[in-house]
């Protein structure tokens, strides 16, 4: 086993009331959130009674606009951190990243929503209360170069009608440059 850390992440984090438990694609719970493991089966009355638990109505990212602000908040934040941002692509229910770090990874993650939710409440101020994101998200290590490459590809090209997108360029494992598409 070696104790160097993984060349990069996948990191993924909802939007709030977007993905509960019991949902007819799957869920995860303590026993059942390892990568590969089998997910729970869907089951309407968990996420019946999940829906009725939720303490604030549920979120999403329905204008470019606010799209265009958490991609410019992950990017900053990533800037301000000394983290390496690989590919992003915001989504109305979720938002992926792939970056390289040597940070804790339980911590970047939570500094990524904190980065968005500050670029969303400088551009929407009258929700700044308002609670945005599900708890935690999915982390994903990336050992080896194709590992980044096919995540970065997935995270890019394979999430439906490109959004808000940004992809290091050419080769993000050892390039400065990086295109940012902000405006769908």
């Amino acid at each position: 086993m070696t104790d160097l850390p993984p060349l990069a992440y996948l990191l993924t984090f909802s939007c709030y009331g977007a993905w509960l438990p019991g949902d007819k694609r799957g869920s995860v719970d303590r026993d059942h959130r390892i990568h590969g493991s089998p997910l729970l089966p869907p089951n309407e009355p968990m996420e019946g009674a999940s829906r009725h638990r939720m303490g604030h109505p549920a979120f999403e990212l329905a204008s470019r606009d606010a799209r265009t602000s958490v991609l410019d908040g992950v990017a900053t934040r990533c800037g301000q951190r000394g983290w390496d941002l690989l590919a992003a692509h915001v989504r109305i229910t979720h938002v992926h990243v792939v970056l390289r770090t040597r940070g804790n990874i339980d911590s970047v993650l939570a500094g990524l929503k904190g980065g968005a939710s500050n670029a969303l409440n400088r551009e929407f101020p009258e929700d700044r209360g308002r609670k945005r994101w599900a708890r935690h998200g999915s982390t994903r290590y990336l050992w080896r170069p194709e590992d980044v490459e096919a995540a970065i590809h997935y995270v890019v090209h394979e999430q439906g009608a490109p959004m808000s997108v940004y992809q290091k360029e050419p080769n993000p494992l050892d390039s400065p440059r990086g295109t940012h598409s902000g405006r769908e």
